[in-house]
């Protein structure tokens, strides 16, 4: 069993959020280490989670996230750079084209200042991991701005 593993209920994957009652963050993280903090934090702040190894993993789940709406807030939350490859950020740009504009944040170790940066999408923010209170303060604003889109598309 993974620390991944660990992390759902029963050792079977999280159910994704369908009832729309309680608001999930989708946790993307290589180092189990990682995830199952940010997992615990979260949780011990009462916001339910659902944790992927992978941006593959996140990515098979794509369609069905996409065809579950929910009234309370989504919000991704997943490291800047992968152990494969992939990023935060590729993962926000290919919701966003897969048409589902759920919030991220970004967890950005180090703010370089060196060579030409591009503008986030809508709807990402970066947070440094080491500032708990203020990343879950992004990760709630996130929440709370997905519930509100979710609401005005009803």
């Amino acid at each position: 069993m993974s620390p991944h593993d660990v992390l759902s209920a029963g050792g079977a994957p999280a159910p994704v959020d369908r009832a729309g009652e309680q608001p999930l963050v989708l946790v993307v993280s290589s180092d189990p280490a990682v995830a199952r903090s940010l997992v615990l934090l979260l949780e011990a702040e009462e916001i339910a989670t659902r944790s992927f190894p992978s941006a593959a993993s996140f990515l098979a789940e794509l369609p069905a996230l996409a065809a579950s709406p929910t009234g309370a807030g989504r919000c991704l939350l997943a490291e800047e750079r992968l152990a494969e490859g992939g990023s935060g950020l590729a993962l926000a740009e290919r919701m966003a084209a897969a048409g589902l504009r759920i919030p991220t944040v970004i967890l950005k170790r180090a703010f370089r200042s060196a060579g030409p940066r591009r503008a986030p999408p809508s709807g990402v923010s970066f947070a440094d991991p080491f500032h708990m209170d203020a990343l879950l303060q992004q990760v709630r604003s996130a929440l709370r701005a997905d519930a509100r889109s979710a609401c005005q598309e009803a």
